[in-house]
């Protein structure tokens, strides 16, 4: 028995949906090698659109609405997320930076972006993103809002949606996770920077950064550094420090290693395809990484 799903449409530039029409070979060739998924469903603001996709590729109903059954935060589903997530003890961690930029070249007034009854606004096209990665990190929600500053066109027109912020969180233990988004910036970042002390006291402390959390499919990097110290007791100098560093690309579960080795994957796979198959796996009552 097939497990069956539905696809909207990916309202570019922002990742907020599941799939564009547009990328039709990504559609067909996911419901091809996932021999146990049926492509149930296609919805575009276009039904002309959806409907000739539709045809193609020979999905049996065209929605007119984008109600989808499979929520779009695929990021999370990428081997390097949890590669990254695995380096990290979330009780040792005290402070969060996110941040994410879309070039203005890729966005514009009066497109879906920026259109208020479409969920328009940098914190819902990319912020969601950034809010997630904090929770992953810290594996808890936060406890206040402390900030949330934003900018908006004011030209009477996009004035409920802004095209940046930046917003601070205060999570359990006073520790502070930090999120900032601009759709109208000079250039393309997906960054997040992480800092934690060892709670435990043995003089260790830790700092780990990754490019490209949302598409890392397409290029990320993540770097690690553990600093050490060995102290005496009184107050006299340290004894050694030293740091260890490393600096790991993952685009497959068996690159990542450790626990992960023996999970599917290529590296052809974008984090889509990743979340499919967690998907099935929820579904037919398989173990799954989430």
């Amino acid at each position: 028995m097939a497990s069956a799903w539905s696809l909207a449409d990916w309202g570019c530039p922002g990742p907020h949906c599941t799939i564009d029409t547009e990328q039709s070979p990504n559609v067909g060739h996911a419901s091809q090698v996932k021999s146990e998924v049926i492509v149930q469903a296609v919805s575009a603001r276009d039904h002309a659109r959806a409907e000739e996709f539709a045809k193609k590729h020979g999905i049996p109903d065209v929605r007119d609405s984008y109600q989808v059954l499979l929520e779009a935060f695929h990021n999370r589903f990428h081997p390097a997320v949890h590669l990254f997530r695995s380096f990290i003890n979330p009780a040792d961690v005290v402070h969060v930076h996110t941040d994410s930029m879309v070039p203005w070249l890729m966005t514009a007034n009066d497109n879906i972006e920026f259109n208020y009854n479409l969920s328009g606004g940098s914190m819902m096209m990319l912020g969601t993103y950034n809010f997630g990665m904090l929770r992953i990190i810290f594996n808890d929600e936060p406890v206040e809002c402390l900030s949330c500053d934003t900018s908006i066109f004011g030209d009477g027109v996009h004035d409920r949606c802004d095209y940046d912020f930046k917003a601070k969180f205060r999570f359990l233990n006073g520790d502070i996770g930090e999120a900032t988004t601009d759709a109208e910036g000079s250039r393309s970042v997906e960054a997040l920077r992480g800092q934690g002390d060892d709670q435990g006291g043995k003089g260790a402390d830790a700092t780990g950064d990754s490019a490209g959390f949302i598409h890392a499919f397409i290029w990320h990097r993540i770097d690690v550094k553990d600093s050490y110290v060995i102290r005496n007791k009184d107050e006299s100098p340290d004894v050694k420090k030293w740091v260890e560093s490393k600096s790991p690309k993952v685009y497959t579960y068996k690159e990542a290693g450790g626990e992960f080795v023996n999970l599917p994957g290529e590296d052809w796979w974008m984090s889509y395809r990743y979340q499919l198959d967690e998907f099935v796996n929820r579904v037919k009552g398989r173990q799954t990484q989430h």
